[in-house]
């Protein structure tokens, strides 16, 4: 089912409040401290895939300290808030097109 033109406003007024699971941020803890994160795209028993807005990373399973699910939105919080009204119409508007 869509949703209402509300439900999307608080959507991207309050990412944090409504993450799909699709949607969920996870991070990756290197074996020498190194941090990724990004959307799981892939999980095999050798690599782990991510994507962030520098594109795709793969990281060998054999490299990898921890991997755990962040609580944080991809959007950061209150991001929508630098809009201008009519571009959170027009977001609005795409989104209910396509969800």
């Amino acid at each position: 089912s869509k949703k209402t033109r509300e439900e999307l406003l608080i959507d991207v007024v309050e990412p944090e409040d409504h993450i799909a699971r699709s949607f969920t941020k996870y991070i990756v803890i290197g074996r020498d401290n190194s941090v990724y994160d990004g959307l799981l795209l892939r999980e095999t028993a050798n690599e782990v895939m991510l994507r962030n807005e520098r594109g795709d990373v793969r990281i060998a399973r054999k490299n990898i300290a921890r991997i755990y699910p962040s609580n944080g939105s991809l959007m950061p919080s209150g991001a929508a808030f630098d809009f201008k009204p009519q571009q959170l119409a027009d977001v609005i508007d795409f989104l209910g097109a396509k969800f």
